[in-house]
């Protein structure tokens, strides 16, 4: 088991430098969905404190996180995913198929792009709503253990 966390944490590690650098390279390209920084500190530090929450309190079933819209949402989710799967403390820290984003928006370009946009291990861990019953997420959910899942929209979400 331990030498699969460790190939998980590198493997995820590795996935995200290579998103940081696709990242830079579209930047310097002027691709319009590509940022100055993959991800902002404000989104790093918003992330580690929600780590450590999770960590600090592990009967923690739910956290309810509100934040103004356009303020980058997506870069904290990438964060915590990637603080999950790469946690020094390899009681906590999860697999990568482990964690998970619903999602209730139903706007193919926004799925898309974010798919592209996240590092790869993350990529088949994304469910948007119209897609969520063919991939048959009410399984995968009910048998999740040690994973997160995030979900994002709620207020729009129905059904």
């Amino acid at each position: 088991m331990s030498d699969n966390i460790q190939f998980n944490k590198e493997w995820v590690n590795q996935e995200y430098k290579a998103a940081v650098i696709k990242n830079k390279c579209e930047y310097e390209r002027k691709v319009r969905t590509a940022s100055k920084e993959y991800t902002f500190e404000n989104q790093r530090q918003d992330a580690e404190n929600i780590v450590d929450i999770l960590y600090k309190n592990p009967k923690t079933l739910v956290l309810n996180l509100t934040k103004r819209t356009k303020v980058g949402m997506n870069g904290i989710i990438i964060e915590i995913f990637k603080n999950c799967c790469t946690h020094p403390d390899d009681n906590f820290v999860m697999a990568p198929q482990n964690v998970k984003l619903l999602s209730p928006m139903n706007n193919l370009e926004w799925q898309e792009s974010l798919k592209s946009y996240v590092p790869g291990c993350f990529r088949y861990q994304i469910y948007h709503r119209g897609i969520l019953q063919k991939q048959g997420i009410r399984e995968k959910l009910k048998n999740l253990k040690n994973g997160l899942i995030i979900i994002d929209e709620i207020d729009v979400g129905n059904g």
